[in-house]
């Protein structure tokens, strides 16, 4: 993680790492949350974050395939956030 996404509190983080997958069209579950941020934050803290973006409305939850053959939760960014995520992604998050 560098300086400028630093910046950004921890749920922000998560939230641009999320948006990121979904620019790209590639899914993204809570495991592979964890895994990208497993240097940063331990479980417990991006599971609170999980739910802390869950309640501000930005995070939204679609069934879909996570590995190849396997069903999960899918994090995407609510239509209603999408601009105000994208706009901190371009400044803080975007390498």
């Amino acid at each position: 993680m560098n300086e400028k996404q630093k910046m950004l509190s921890t749920e922000l983080q998560i939230a641009c790492e999320i948006y990121k997958h979904n620019i790209e069209n590639k899914p993204i579950w809570f495991s592979k949350l964890c895994e990208r941020f497993k240097n940063d934050y331990d479980k417990s803290k991006v599971v609170s974050s999980i739910h802390t973006l869950s309640d501000w409305r930005i995070l939204r939850y679609d069934y879909g395939e996570t590995k190849k053959g396997m069903v999960g939760v899918i994090f995407t960014i609510d239509n209603y956030a999408i601009e105000c995520i994208s706009e901190l992604y371009e400044i803080y998050y975007k390498e």
